[in-house]
């Protein structure tokens, strides 16, 4: 699958499976090793990315129980390596594209997220 973004920290790929479609996902360390954000993230939270990617179960649950956005299933992680998923059927994101929809909804999720608490936070 082509990247949409010119920061895009996954090389992607659609797959057909026995058990239906699916999207596997290699990151790019590359990519990250350039990226403010992920340098920036990597460096405050301590989160190791694309290392830690054999965690992303942690994320991936998080995201199911409290975000306002469809999660795709995780069907295994391998850490640096590859996360697969279950395809995820809808309207794909074009950058040229996004409209207030788009914006309203992701705005609706991060505030979804940031309205949870916890005793501790970070490793």
């Amino acid at each position: 699958m082509p990247n949409k973004f010119a920061d895009s920290t996954h090389a992607l790929w659609r797959c057909q499976t026995s058990e239906g479609e699916m999207v596997l996902k290699v990151g790019n360390d590359a990519t990250v090793a350039k990226s403010s954000f992920w340098l920036g993230v990597n460096h405050l939270f301590a989160v190791g990315f694309p290392n830690n990617l054999g965690e992303i179960n942690f994320t991936h649950d998080f995201l199911m129980q409290n975000g306002a956005l469809k999660v795709p299933d995780l069907i295994a992680a391998k850490a640096k390596r590859f996360v697969l998923t279950r395809f995820l059927a809808g309207v794909d994101l074009d950058a040229n594209a996004v409209d207030d929809k788009w914006v309203i909804a992701l705005v609706k999720h991060i505030a979804k997220l940031h309205q949870c608490t916890y005793k501790n936070w970070g490793s």
